[in-house]
């Protein structure tokens, strides 16, 4: 009876209490400041994952030139072969970029999602800050 009434008086007061032996946070509203470095880690983490992104396209397409330019510099039956690797060597390097982006992405997203709701942001709410889709197709 006496666990009742805690978590009774608990619930009662305003903003986020914790439950009697419990490490889970009961929410009774949204905490403004805890979304902030939510969605602050979030964005920062989506800026990291975009840079890393940029740096292995940008070494994929210098890669991707050098080799071209080196082809062309062969006598014909080598060159051919030579083109094919360069342009095998680019999409591999452009495939991985793309895996390593999406997987970042989407943990950076579901790392948000469990801070969202630490801080009382209920999943019906979850437009208000985005979604993990429109990270995607970048």
């Amino acid at each position: 009876m006496s666990k009742r009434l805690l978590a009774t008086v608990l619930l009662m007061i305003p903003g986020i209490a914790l439950a009697a032996g419990s490490e889970e946070r009961v929410v009774t509203s949204v905490d403004p400041k805890c979304m902030q470095r939510a969605v602050e880690d979030r964005e920062n983490s989506l800026i990291v994952a975009a840079n890393t992104y940029n740096d292995s396209l940008m070494h994929a397409l210098k890669r991707r030139k050098e080799d071209v330019l080196e082809a062309w510099a062969l006598a014909e039956a080598d060159r051919r072969e030579e083109l094919r690797k360069a342009w095998s060597t680019f999409q591999k390097s452009l495939s991985k970029a793309r895996q390593t982006k999406g997987g970042s992405v989407r943990e950076t997203w579901k790392q948000f999602d469990r801070r969202r709701a630490f801080c009382g942001q209920k999943a019906s709410q979850a437009e208000e800050t985005g979604n993990m889709q429109s990270d995607l197709m970048w």
